[in-house]
């Protein structure tokens, strides 16, 4: 491909670029910037934080001051970097939706019986109505003595 040359008359000098060499279109950049927030959107409550934070991974890759100024042919290359960002974003929000099944389970929940369960082997198993009030660990061990 050959190289445009601008000719500067008054100081003699020359300027060199290729099509390359120029920044992103408009279109582009709004299409970096919806990309950007939709992975973003994975983190409702921070998604602004998230937002910012990809914007200047991309700055910083790029050697840029703002997301207008990344040349043409790194268009691809940005459009990736968010796609890995959005997938990163992913695998965190599945170990937060993990880790809060898990605290749910050992620490909500704390060996107590499911009371839904209990309410169905009860009236299954022992053919009883259920208390007013019931004391569900009991009727879960009297439950667990039954089918034993």
């Amino acid at each position: 491909m050959s190289a445009q040359i601008l000719y500067f008359p008054s100081n003699g000098r020359t300027f060199q670029s290729t099509p390359q060499d120029y920044p992103i279109t408009f279109n582009q950049v709004e299409e970096i910037r919806e990309q950007s927030r939709w992975s973003a959107k994975i983190f409702k409550d921070n998604s602004e934080l998230v937002t910012k934070h990809i914007y200047n991974k991309l700055r910083v890759t790029f050697c840029v001051q703002r997301l207008e100024d990344i040349p043409q042919q790194h268009y691809e290359e940005a459009l990736s970097l968010i796609e890995q960002a959005r997938e990163e974003l992913w695998d965190f929000n599945g170990f937060i939706q993990d880790l809060q099944k898990l605290f749910a389970i050992n620490i909500l929940k704390n060996g107590d019986p499911w009371t839904p369960n209990t309410k169905t082997k009860w009236r299954k198993n022992l053919a009883k109505q259920l208390p007013e009030r019931p004391d569900w660990r009991a009727l879960a061990r009297e439950i667990e003595g039954s089918t034993s």
